[in-house]
């Protein structure tokens, strides 16, 4: 019930051999929400009392929410270094020059952040310009914890370089992202596998993060997301996926960008 409920509703296939990963995840969601085994709690949520709720659970048990602030940042180097003077470049004609990011399947915030500080700090030498970073998830938990923007020690398992501590002030290995930095990232639900973008809010976009989401849809579904993403990009605009992922791409519509580290790709949407 659950593997057919995720893949129509949420596109996201459960491998033979995860399935007992999902049945511990599940046992122990339903011990954390009273109910004696994972059977009497799929029933619950699979009932007309437990359908409110049932998106937000599966989402989080069938999805590994990794993620911490800076996480591969040789990559974040290259994206201060060279692709966003290239995006400026291109776009230093706009009357109102504003770099839209998009970090898609957030979890709870990390990434988020760290894209806007860095665009942030990258822009203080660039008078004039603005910047928004739309952040989604289909889990409304992590997106709870996100919009706070309170974080713990675990959330920090790469130092913060020391450019951006500015923006996370704190003490005892518990930091809180600055307002006025927090302001300038959206928090939004939005389940990928689902029809409904482009929209006026995920549109010419110039940067948009899908790392390690992909790999969990199903091959319809995952085809669909890229060509929905394509859309919602930005000519010239860059698609961040993680490297595995690369396969997913189709040739006649992404260019592959070579970076200085050979370990290291982007794509960006054909002209």
């Amino acid at each position: 019930m659950v593997r057919s409920y995720a893949r129509r509703h949420l596109g996201l296939q459960i491998p033979d051999d995860k399935a007992r990963d999902v049945l511990i995840r599940l046992t122990m969601a339903a011990r954390d929400a009273g109910f004696r085994d994972a059977t009497s709690y799929v029933d619950h949520l699979f009932s007309c009392e437990g359908a409110e709720e049932r998106d937000q659970v599966l989402a989080s048990v069938l999805t590994v929410g990794e993620t911490y602030f800076f996480r591969d940042l040789p990559l974040l180097e290259s994206l201060e270094e060279i692709v966003l003077p290239e995006i400026v470049a291109r776009k230093r004609k706009d009357a109102h020059p504003v770099l839209r990011l998009w970090s898609a399947g957030c979890s709870t915030g990390e990434e988020a952040y760290t894209l806007a500080m860095i665009v942030h700090r990258f822009l203080s030498s660039h008078p004039g310009w603005d910047f928004s970073v739309l952040a989604t998830d289909v889990n409304e938990l992590a997106l709870k914890t996100a919009r706070v923007g309170r974080y713990r020690p675990w959330s920090f398992r790469r130092p913060l370089p020391a450019p951006y501590e500015k923006y996370l002030p704190g003490e005892n290995g518990r930091r809180e992202v600055l307002p006025e930095l927090r302001d300038k990232v959206v928090f939004r639900r939005l389940n990928l596998a689902e029809g409904d973008y482009p929209s006026p809010e995920t549109e010419n976009m110039d940067l948009l993060f899908c790392r390690n989401v992909l790999m969990y849809f199903d091959p319809d579904v995952r085809a669909a997301v890229l060509d929905r993403f394509h859309r919602c990009l930005a000519d010239g605009g860059y698609l961040v996926t993680a490297a595995v992922e690369m396969a997913y791409m189709d040739g006649t519509r992404w260019q592959r960008v070579r970076l200085p580290n050979p370990s290291l790709s982007l794509l960006c949407v054909s002209y």
